[in-house]
């Protein structure tokens, strides 16, 4: 292949792991520093790896810098449009571009409220109160947005925040029972808990620097759109069960504390069996 160039080396770079480059002893190249990649609003797209290239670069004496991964944000331009939805000409949509990304404020009534999608990563989130705000302000500013209206998306947004937020049970096509599950956080670091009915507690985040190197269009290796699965403790899930039956029926109420008491055991041993692994990990890095 040759020695590249150092154009071709960031071409070819992952912007979230480690990148090695091999070369012969009598090359006569030599490190003059390293690099991280940032998005077009100039964060790192993986905190972690700038930290670790810093603490080299710190060790060997050499700078370290952020470069651009040069794709193009197609959210860089902040406005807002106002549509016909598509699926009915009765439902108006708004979506506010800001800070390199959409936020789809009003939509059909068919898909899921508030989403924003991150221009960098293509990543999809419910955003945090911040940085909505921060949107509808914009909006304001440009009087593309009335006091009265900001004012009731904000409380609706409140709302539905409020609702992903609180854990619900679901229930199959039978109506037997299937599962507990809420979200919780905003932005890179929503993720999802879910009890279901095996007893199989997790909590479930995607995995965004994985997605993030697919958006640059590079490959992303064999974990690929996996998602990352932490078990939940059994402290946990009993806020979960309860906060769940607390608007169910009687009946059904009583039905899922029943079957929760006979899972909970399995719960407080997967949750140990976690901690003993986790604690055996750290011994045997010790010594």
């Amino acid at each position: 292949m040759g020695i590249l160039s150092p154009d071709e080396i960031l071409e070819r770079s992952s912007p979230s792991m480690h990148n090695e480059i091999v070369a012969l002893g009598q090359s006569g190249l030599k490190a003059v520093g390293f690099f991280y990649k940032v998005n077009s609003q100039r964060y790192p797209i993986n905190v972690d790896l700038m930290t670790a290239m810093h603490q080299l670069g710190y060790r060997m004496g050499l700078p370290v810098v952020g470069i651009s991964n040069e794709k193009e944000n197609p959210y860089a331009e902040n406005k807002v449009i106002r549509s016909t939805s598509v699926e009915s000409s009765e439902e108006e949509e708004l979506r506010i571009f800001f800070d390199g990304r959409c936020y789809y404020v009003t939509e059909s009534s068919s898909k899921p409220k508030y989403r924003a999608v991150d221009g960098d990563t293509g990543i999809t989130s419910f955003p945090s109160p911040e940085k909505f705000t921060a949107a509808i302000d914009f909006a304001l500013r440009t009087a593309d947005l009335s006091e009265d209206e900001a004012e009731q998306i904000l409380e609706d947004y409140n709302a539905v925040d409020i609702e992903r937020r609180t854990p619900t049970a679901y229930f199959d096509e039978n109506g037997e029972f299937d599962r507990i599950e809420y979200l919780e956080g905003y932005d890179d670091y929503e993720s999802r808990l879910s009890l279901n009915r095996s007893g199989i507690a997790n909590r479930i985040q995607e995995r965004k620097n994985i997605l993030a190197v697919e958006a640059c269009g590079l490959r992303a290796g064999g974990e690929s759109g996996s998602d990352v699965n932490q078990r939940l403790s059994q402290y946990v899930t009993d806020i979960m069960v309860e906060a769940a039956v607390k608007n169910l029926s009687p009946d059904k109420a009583e039905s899922i504390r029943s079957w929760y008491e006979k899972v909970r055991p399995s719960i407080a041993d997967a949750w140990s069996q976690r901690n003993r692994a986790i604690a055996n990990m750290g011994y045997s890095i010790i010594r």
